[in-house]
């Protein structure tokens, strides 16, 4: 296995390395990136905590109806066409974000680092390993996401440290320069020349061809996975990682104030989240490509579930470690599984117009959790009750993925 790992490493490393570094690009419209900078912008703008809020919320939701509008360029361009571009419009957004005085030029700014960076670079990334890579779909789905924990694991830091020396507004257009500068030339590189879907030796071109159809072997367009029951049902578990995630990463201070813990214990213990989010990335990824994505979907949600009923009941300090490596586990293992799953059922001549509307509602899952929690907050609902609902609910929605997955397997062709 290792071996193998090795050679796929090896042959397919150019393609593999504009998808990750795509996908770490995504990280300057990270909420736990933006947010890092929640004070200054702040403080330019006048705005309060629920203004700011308000405002992060509605140029978040703004963006996920543009990904859905947009996210079909993925499938009519090569990989490094739509990339480029929308790294030079995350680039501009945080040049925005250097001159931010109003709250208007900072909601501009947010919606267009929320659009190119979080949304559109990593649904470039994730949609053009699913297209390249068929056989081993999996692993390169893996290995392209492992640039959102690696950004998780490295930029905090880092930003801290420029802000500290060279102010938040140069900071940001650093991170400008970093992305139009450095990155956008070497994804244009690495991506020139598109990649022919690799196959299995064993397998004939026949059947390699009809392994990137979806259901009824056939390629489903938008509209078709619109009207699909399917989708739908498999929807609600598909955002219940983004939403329950944010909104675990968006109250960590008052949680931690909650629990009688510190933010320092929460940023020392942070490393497990993006550790662990790396071993669920890269396990998934090999067990996708042995045992497929279906077989495994009812099993992702249940770190997640564990970790949220860690957080409500827990009284030790060394469960934050505990709670946030579940959570990651969960987090690393939905990026993969998820690229997989859809082109699995749907297949891959439309894969971006379907990964656009996915991601989308993931977007709009991600803007409305800091907001929702919030109100709960405000109204007397304590985190931890909130926290216990979602666990409960992240055991229904795996239940759901359950039923979903034995009904696909059973209209699933028997062998011949």
């Amino acid at each position: 296995m290792i071996a193998a790992t090795g050679r796929f490493l090896r042959a397919d490393g150019r393609w593999l390395g504009a998808g990750l570094a795509m996908t770490f690009a995504s990280s300057a419209g990270q909420t736990f990136f933006i947010a890092l900078f929640a004070d200054p912008l702040r403080a330019a703008t006048g705005l309060g905590h629920g203004g700011w809020g308000a405002l992060y919320a509605a140029a978040t939701l703004t963006s996920a109806l543009a990904i859905a509008v947009v996210g079909h360029v993925a499938d009519r361009r090569p990989m490094a066409v739509p990339a480029v571009g929308v790294l030079g419009l995350a680039a501009l957004g945080a040049v925005a974000m250097s001159a931010v005085t109003s709250p208007w030029l900072l909601a501009l700014a947010v919606f267009l680092l929320r659009f190119a960076g979080q949304g559109m670079a990593s649904h470039v990334a994730m949609t053009a390993a699913a297209r390249w890579f068929r056989a081993t779909r999996g692993r390169a789905l893996a290995v392209v996401s492992l640039g959102h924990p690696l950004g998780e694991a490295v930029l905090p830091g880092l930003v801290v440290a420029a802000t500290a020396g060279l102010g938040w507004r140069a900071t940001w257009l650093t991170v400008a320069l970093g992305l139009a500068g450095v990155l956008a030339p070497l994804v244009a590189r690495l991506g020139a020349v598109e990649r022919v879907p690799q196959r299995r030796p064993e397998r004939s071109a026949e059947d390699d061809a009809a392994a990137a159809t979806g259901l009824d072997g056939r390629h489903w367009a938008r509209r078709d996975v619109l009207r699909h029951p399917v989708f739908w049902a498999l929807l609600p578990g598909v955002l219940a990682s983004p939403f329950m995630g944010t909104a675990l990463l968006f109250q960590a201070a008052p949680l931690m104030a909650a629990k009688g813990w510190s933010l320092e214990l929460y940023a020392a213990a942070f490393p497990a989240y993006a550790a662990a989010s790396v071993a669920g990335g890269l396990a998934s990824g090999l067990l996708v490509d042995r045992f497929g994505p279906v077989r495994l979907v009812p099993f992702v949600l249940l770190p997640l579930a564990a970790g949220l009923g860690l957080v409500a009941g827990a009284t030790a300090a060394f469960a934050v470690v505990v709670f946030l490596a579940l959570i990651g586990l969960t987090t690393g293992a939905v990026f993969t599984l998820v690229a997989a799953l859809f082109a699995e059922l749907y297949g891959t001549r439309h894969l971006g117009a379907v990964r656009g509307l996915v991601s989308s509602f993931t977007v709009f899952g991600t803007a409305l959790a800091p907001g929702l929690t919030g109100l709960l907050l405000d109204a007397g609902v304590a985190l931890e009750t909130q926290f216990a609902a979602m666990a409960v609910a992240g055991v229904g929605l795996a239940g759901v993925f359950a039923l979903v997955a034995r009904h696909l397997r059973a209209r699933a062709p028997a062998p011949a």
